[in-house]
């Protein structure tokens, strides 16, 4: 599906709502018109859209030819210099709103600085949260998106691979890190899909370490959570593995968690609850009496952003539909000792969900 028509669909879902919406850089605004600025920083960027008419558009005249590259129609673009007061359109835009609804859609994400700038102009608007109306249209990928989610996720699997032909020993979490984001960038990625974890040792107890100096050594446990964005899409991998030979302790958790993410898979069909894929791995940590150690949800949506609807928490009611993607990812985290979390990506079909991430599952000792 085109930007053209996601912008049409939304513009449509704004009606009898909403008198506009102000998105500023953010996965929202590049769903719904493909643009990714970069490095934007202070500068006002900012897309105005209506529920009639064509979007009008303020940006630093440095984004000039990205902007013409954009493939949405825009009604009016200001750009302005360094010079200028970009407020000045902004105000005028406004201004002539016909604010027969009362109520703005404003991008979540938005600086502070820049709604600092714009509240005066907007407080005699109710404010509402633009998520509330774009997730309900992105949660629902098309063909086109899942291509691309795909190959993400074929970068993801290469890079583990590759990753478990290295000798591990000696290199330092930070190292490693760095490494994984090189290789996932060599096999095709622009970047990465969030700051890559590696934990080792008693550091893999922490579901979100930090990588740090700490050296990988013989006996640990090493969890590695990454992914790749590829054409704007995301993939999100964790695998686990042992460094040389490991207790008997380490080897039974692992095959517990492994226990609890394919069943979990097993069971994730059309229309099942997100709460009840949760509550599948929860049951299995629980009866071999590690309940209290699975410590997060066992999965979120994923997409343009690493984390995004719907997410598979153990209170949400919500239902898993064809065409949502989201990962599966259960976890047993014993303090000061070690961790394990195997980590895949799920596209739901017709009948039932597609894995999307391949690589080994079995424990693989470096």
């Amino acid at each position: 599906m085109s930007p053209k028509r996601r912008l049409a669909r939304f513009t449509e879902s704004m009606q009898n709502s909403f008198d506009g919406a102000l998105i500023t850089p953010s996965s929202n605004l590049f769903y719904l018109t493909g643009m990714k600025p970069g490095n934007v920083m202070e500068r006002l960027f900012l897309a105005v859209v209506y529920p009639q008419k064509a979007p009008s558009l303020i940006a630093p005249k440095l984004f000039e030819d990205e902007i013409h590259r954009a493939k949405i129609d825009f009604g009016d673009i200001y750009l302005w210099e360094d010079t200028d007061d970009p407020y000045v359109h902004l105000r005028r835009i406004l201004k002539d709103i016909e604010a027969s609804q009362k109520n703005l859609l404003i991008e979540d994400s938005m600086a502070s600085d820049i709604l600092m700038n714009i509240r005066e102009q907007i407080d005699k608007y109710e404010w509402s949260s633009l998520n509330s109306q774009t997730s309900r249209l992105r949660k629902i990928k098309s063909e086109e998106e899942m291509e691309l989610m795909k190959k993400a996720a074929e970068i993801a699997d290469k890079t583990y691979r590759e990753i478990l032909k290295e000798d591990l020993r000696g290199m330092s979490e930070k190292e490693l890190a760095s490494l994984i984001d090189y290789i996932i960038k060599k096999n095709g990625a622009k970047e990465t899909s969030f700051e890559t974890i590696v934990a080792s040792g008693p550091n893999s107890a922490n579901p979100h370490h930090t990588p740090s100096d700490r050296k990988i050594q013989e006996k640990d446990m090493v969890i590695m959570d990454f992914g790749a964005r590829y054409e704007g899409y995301c993939s999100d991998i964790t695998r686990t593995a042992a460094i040389g030979d490991i207790h008997e302790i380490e080897e039974k958790v692992y095959g517990i968690v492994k226990e609890a993410q394919s069943q979990a898979r097993k069971i994730a069909i059309n229309g099942i609850e997100a709460r009840k894929i949760d509550k599948e791995a929860r049951e299995i940590m629980k009866k071999n009496g590690y309940g209290e150690n699975f410590t997060h949800r066992v999965g979120h949506g994923l997409g343009i952003d690493p984390h995004e609807e719907p997410y598979l928490t153990e209170n949400n009611e919500g239902k898993i539909k064809k065409g949502m993607t989201f990962t599966i990812e259960p976890g047993i985290y014993l303090k000061d000792r070690f961790g394990v979390r195997i980590e895949d990506d799920m596209w739901m079909d017709e009948e039932k969900s597609i894995t999307l991430t391949e690589a080994e599952r079995d424990l693989k000792r470096i």
